[in-house]
């Protein structure tokens, strides 16, 4: 019986970024189907009563969880174990090649790996040591991008057996679609994201500077360079234009996307947008960069536009000769579901995980 197949599940967080609320999604489905024990670094910012089997071992760093992870695996003993980003995924191949041989661990990879580990010394330190041959020893790496499948592929040497792409399920009810013709006293721009340098908040406000005053920017997230980001807006003359709403619970955050006009994203680098799918499915147009990831394979003639990387003023003209009201919702809604619909996404995870407990 599969229930009786122990799955253990680790993420940084039960909800907060595009990777949490995935891994959520996903032990939520999980859980119908095995014994599932979903631990976390922490809670999460979001507000509402975790189930039995979710513990958050509240723990302010990685290091500091390695003793309890270490000692919930000996005691509970799984046979496979499902982890989401490059730090949670190196310490649990880290705990395979030393402690858990027969223990089976399937990673997903957030975001263009070779791309990603460029940003910092310590980062590229870790991608030459640490990712490139520890990746290798995972049974299976789940990726969200086709971009992102070639990146490990040439760049890490896995074995193309190994890496399955597996999209993000869209997982939007119909009455979050927004009505067709809306009507807004002043034109609403969108961006949803950590700030962090890679989501490219920077360029974000240097495209918006060139942009009239009727239009106004909501931005949605917190991050490191949040202060930053505020003071460059001063810089620019446009702070009185910009909304910084910080991290919304998840109502407030809907209705803010249904208030919208357009979602822009500025990202140097994305794995799969989940900010994207889900403004797009709600069916509010978006414009971006064409960045190695997942963007182009949201955005196409009934969703939005893309743009070549790097070229602000183009992106800003087209912000403003663009009749974004001429995309229909409901048309962008069918589309994000015929591509990413949770039950085509759902039986491909079951499907990896059923691989693996054969084995």
């Amino acid at each position: 019986m599969r229930k009786n197949i122990k799955i253990l599940v680790f993420t940084d967080a039960f909800s907060g970024g595009g990777a949490e609320e995935v891994m959520g999604t996903y032990s939520q489905f999980l859980h119908q189907h095995y014994q599932v024990l979903h631990l976390s670094k922490w809670k999460g910012p979001k507000q509402y009563v975790l189930p039995y089997w979710k513990i958050s071992l509240d723990r302010s760093s990685l290091k500091s969880c390695i003793l309890p992870l270490l000692i919930v695996l000996r005691r509970y003993q799984p046979k496979i174990v499902f982890t989401s980003t490059g730090h949670n995924n190196i310490l649990f191949l880290l705990f395979k090649l030393f402690w858990f041989r027969n223990m089976k661990v399937i990673i997903r990879e957030s975001s263009i790996a070779s791309v990603m580990n460029q940003y910092t010394w310590k980062a590229r330190l870790m991608n030459r040591f640490l990712v490139q041959p520890l990746y290798r020893m995972a049974d299976v790496v789940i990726v969200q991008s086709s971009d992102m499948q070639y990146d490990l592929l040439t760049q890490y040497g896995l074995l193309k057996e190994k890496v399955v792409l597996l999209q993000n399920p869209v997982l939007n009810p119909s009455r979050y679609v927004r009505e067709p013709n809306v009507a807004f006293k002043t034109i609403q721009l969108l961006h949803i994201g950590r700030f962090s340098k890679e989501k490219g908040h920077h360029r974000l406000l240097d495209i918006f500077a060139q942009l009239p005053h009727s239009y106004h920017l909501q931005l949605i997230g917190d991050g490191p360079l949040l202060e930053s980001i505020k003071a460059y807006a001063q810089e620019l003359n446009v702070a009185d234009r910009v909304n910084f709403l910080g991290f919304l619970q998840e109502e407030a955050k809907l209705n803010v996307i249904l208030q919208s006009n357009l979602y822009v994203q500025t990202s140097y680098v994305e794995g799969f947008p989940n900010a994207l799918a889900q403004v797009v499915s709600m069916g509010i147009p978006a414009i971006a960069f064409d960045v190695p990831g997942g963007t182009k394979e949201i955005l196409c003639s009934t969703t939005g536009l893309l743009i070549e990387d790097g070229a602000l003023t183009n992106i800003a003209q087209a912000i403003q000769d663009t009749n974004w009201s001429s995309f229909d919702p409901n048309a962008m809604r069918e589309v994000m579901l015929q591509k990413f619909g949770e039950k085509a996404c759902f039986a491909k995870l079951l499907n990896v995980f059923e691989n693996e407990r054969k084995k």
